[in-house]
């Protein structure tokens, strides 16, 4: 008899890891808060696909803002980067979680916010992690 696996909430593990690992100034959260805030890291699950049988690379989409003033833009890559950065330095186990190793399946790119017009930089990474027995 086989062993069903199950994989876990990566965000669970994924925004308090980088949430510790920035600037304390900064939301990192799952969605978009109102009001918007000057500096705000957004991540979302955007697919992904089981890579073995106890293995998936979990899509993960990040979004980073960084104001409304005249370095907004510059202010937004930047977080981008550090986010990126520290989403690389994954390995081991985060929150319960194995996570083997991050690739970039989309780098930072200029993605201005539809509701707000304010800049916006995003970037999508595969985020490789082991399963566990389903109980």
């Amino acid at each position: 008899m086989s062993t069903t696996v199950e994989f876990a909430d990566v965000l669970a593990a994924l925004v308090p890891h980088v949430r510790g690992r920035i600037d304390p100034g900064v939301v990192v959260d799952v969605r978009v808060p109102t009001p918007l805030p000057d500096a705000l890291v957004v991540m979302t699950r955007t697919g992904g696909a089981a890579t073995t049988r106890v293995s998936e690379a979990a899509h993960v989409s990040v979004d980073s803002w960084g104001g409304d003033n005249v370095e907004a833009h510059a202010n937004a890559a930047a977080l981008a980067q550090q986010v990126r950065a520290v989403l690389h330095a994954m390995a081991g186990v985060i929150a319960g979680v194995t996570v083997y190793r991050v690739d970039d399946v989309a780098g930072p790119y200029d993605n201005p916010d539809p509701a707000t017009g304010r800049p916006r930089v995003s970037f999508t990474v595969a985020v490789h992690v082991r399963g566990h027995p389903a109980p």
